[in-house]
């Protein structure tokens, strides 16, 4: 399996340990292994200061998906 990959990102979320930093990861105990050379020049990338956002999709259900808590947010929807 590993073969096929072009970067592994390992170990598990740690809710305590919430990594602001890094792209793809969750929690700064987590690695990024670039295992192909197939994003060596985009490596920066992953490693720099990521913008916060946050997403809100709405259909049947409300999905939420982000940086940031619900608390966090400073203005209510209403839907």
């Amino acid at each position: 399996m590993v073969t096929n990959c072009d970067i592994i990102i390992d170990g598990k979320f740690e809710s305590s340990l919430v990594d602001t930093e890094r792209n793809l990861v969750g929690s700064t105990n987590q690695q990024i292994h670039f295992v192909s050379d197939r994003y060596k020049q985009a490596k920066n990338y992953f490693l720099k200061r990521r913008p916060v956002r946050a997403e809100i999709n709405v259909y049947e259900d409300i999905i939420f998906n982000g940086d940031v808590t619900i608390t966090e947010m400073t203005r209510e929807v209403t839907i």
